[in-house]
């Protein structure tokens, strides 16, 4: 990719007080012929070379283009295992739009794990609330689980986090045969306007009758 080429794709990039240009004279100035293709080319590429700056630029481009489908849930799944890129957030919110539910155990890697770039700034864990919200989102029953495991969470805001999305998600699958998990997490829910109370009650919370016992990776 020359000079030239990467302020182009930068220029396809959506934030506030920029209008992006639009997919046609990308093409044409580029030039190319298929962005998706280009944008999974480029995104391959950056991935071998472990390059954070033309990752960037490869989920630029494939997010614009549509390139980001099913097809690449493996490869982002494994990218939560990773902060070579520094993306870790994008690739959350891009596993959440995918919601495939062979991603559950990379989403809580993602919840469970804060990468050392961003140790001086993430005091509120913004990574792991955006996995959970992706777990929320997600519709294996393997995601229930680890919601549920993420209640315990020793980060109060990833504990409460947890428990308001476990608490979502299981009033609409009480018909799913729940019962017990759903009476507990009210529990826990009925708890979360004292936070004291809150995490009391979590950290005695024990595995019941509707833990499968399966975790995802520490």
């Amino acid at each position: 990719m020359t000079p030239e080429q990467r302020e182009l794709v930068k220029q396809l990039a959506r934030y506030q007080g920029h209008i992006p240009i639009s997919r046609d004279e990308f093409l044409n100035r580029y030039p190319a012929t298929d962005g998706a293709q280009l944008g999974r080319d480029l995104l391959r590429e950056a991935i071998a070379d472990r390059d954070p700056t033309r990752f960037v630029l490869a989920m630029t481009l494939g997010d614009s283009f549509g390139a980001i489908d099913a097809s690449l849930a493996p490869t982002l799944a494994e990218l939560t295992y990773e902060d070579w890129h520094q993306s870790n957030e994008w690739v959350v919110d891009l596993l959440d739009d995918l919601r495939d539910p062979t991603t559950v155990p990379a989403l809580l890697q993602a919840a469970r794990w804060l990468p050392d770039y961003m140790l001086q700034e993430d005091e509120v864990r913004a990574l792991a609330v955006k996995a959970v919200w992706a777990l929320r989102h997600n519709p294996s029953p393997d995601a229930i689980d680890a919601l549920r495991e993420l209640t315990t969470h020793e980060h109060p805001n990833i504990a409460w986090n947890a428990t308001e999305r476990l608490h979502e998600r299981c009033v609409m699958t009480t018909s799913g045969g729940k019962p017990a998990l759903l009476a507990h997490v009210q529990r826990i829910h009925a708890a979360g306007a004292d936070r004291a109370a809150f995490l009391a009650l979590v950290q005695r919370s024990q595995p019941g009758p509707f833990s499968r016992g399966r975790r995802g990776p520490t």
